[in-house]
């Protein structure tokens, strides 16, 4: 009661302590929010701690990205882990008489398997659709799924226009989806072509792709790193004009995410 009548008596304090108390409250509760969104909750992905991301690195350096065909060679040549791969893109939908801009990704059959995450309708893309000839498909977003086609049961294997091509809807993702993970929503994932293509070889120097793998039962990141380094070191010999002095590392794939904004969290 007499504290009560204390801050009765001073409105001006009491208004302004009320003031300082809620923004900081309300202050430390978004900080923690976003703390705890980016850095300490785990990734939307089943069992998200074996998720690994790996790339090549050149003496020694940090961990960059990966061209096709090593990535091809490396997954043949590795047991403790499944490797996927995948790269940023955008594609021009035609829509009517209007073009809509998708956020997009090509990426190798297996990484929603990687991932752990399957199509809500549809299938995912298969290892054939690796090969070149097989025509083009592409699995959307059920953000697309809901925005551009009103949900449309039919959706699968209908043609849609992408970049002056025609595309085969071959399968819909779940609500919440999304892989890369950026700010914006990816909207569309087409199959990368990684094998049989007759200019695939003259692809090894450009390392220009991202590496993700989920490690197999039992293994650890440092065993398959240890595997994917005794492959690359195979690759190194094979090919010097592009491979030379460059090995692999990898390390936990939400760590890789977040690195750039840990610090400042």
């Amino acid at each position: 009661r007499f504290a009560l009548r204390m801050l009765a008596k001073r409105p001006g304090f009491t208004i302004l302590a009320v003031i300082c108390l809620s923004l900081g409250i309300g202050a430390s509760a978004a900080i923690f929010s976003v703390v705890n969104g980016v850095l300490l909750k785990p990734l939307p992905f089943p069992d998200a701690g074996r998720l690994i991301a790996y790339g090549t690195t050149k003496n020694g350096g940090p961990l960059n990205s990966i061209s096709a065909p090593d990535f091809v060679d490396l997954r043949a040549g590795t047991t403790k882990a499944e490797l996927g791969l995948y790269g940023d893109d955008e594609f021009s939908l035609r829509n009517g008489d209007a073009a809509v801009q998708l956020r997009g990704a090509r990426v190798s059959s297996n990484l929603f398997h990687v991932l752990g995450v399957q199509p809500l309708l549809g299938s995912a893309p298969s290892r054939e659709d690796e090969l070149p000839n097989r025509g083009y498909e592409v699995v959307i977003s059920y953000g697309a799924w809901q925005r551009l086609f009103n949900r449309d049961p039919k959706i699968i294997n209908r043609q849609v226009r992408l970049d002056a091509t025609d595309y085969s809807v071959i399968g819909v993702m779940p609500r919440g989806f999304t892989f890369p993970i950026r700010s914006v929503e990816v909207d569309a994932w087409v199959p990368l072509t990684l094998a049989g293509d007759s200019s695939f070889a003259e692809q090894r120097g450009a390392h220009s792709w991202t590496g993700v793998a989920r490690l197999a039962a039992g293994a650890t990141t440092a065993q398959a790193t240890l595997e994917m380094k005794s492959v690359a070191a195979k690759l190194e010999a094979l090919y010097p004009s592009t491979n030379h002095n460059r090995s692999v590392a990898s390390r936990d794939l939400q760590d890789s995410i977040v690195k750039g904004a840990r610090r400042s969290l």
